[in-house]
């Protein structure tokens, strides 16, 4: 999968930080990872935004994937000199009636 993952970073005050792309490697119900040229802190909180191709599309019933979530793993792949990056999803707020 060479699919656009576009990333923010989010504040501690739950604003959006600093942007960049990253290359998906593995999409799951649960997180995701994907190919950066920068190396991303563990426990940091990102926004995930992918454009799904058809395929995936159908398994997740939409074109456009935005989910939040957190850094879990960042390791260097060699020898290509960039990251692979996790991230865990968190699970939506559940609207209380």
């Amino acid at each position: 999968m060479s699919l656009p993952v576009y990333v923010t970073l989010i504040q501690a005050d739950h604003s959006p930080g600093a942007e960049s792309i990253g290359t998906l490697y593995d999409l799951s119900i649960g997180g995701c990872a994907f190919h950066h040229v920068k190396e991303l802190p563990i426990g940091e909180r990102v926004q995930v935004r992918i454009e799904l191709n058809e395929q995936l599309a159908a398994k997740f019933r939409k074109p456009l994937l935005t989910a939040r979530g957190v850094i879990i793993r960042c390791v260097r792949e060699e020898p290509y000199h960039d990251f692979l990056v996790s991230v865990r999803f968190q699970p939506q707020p559940q609207n209380q009636t």
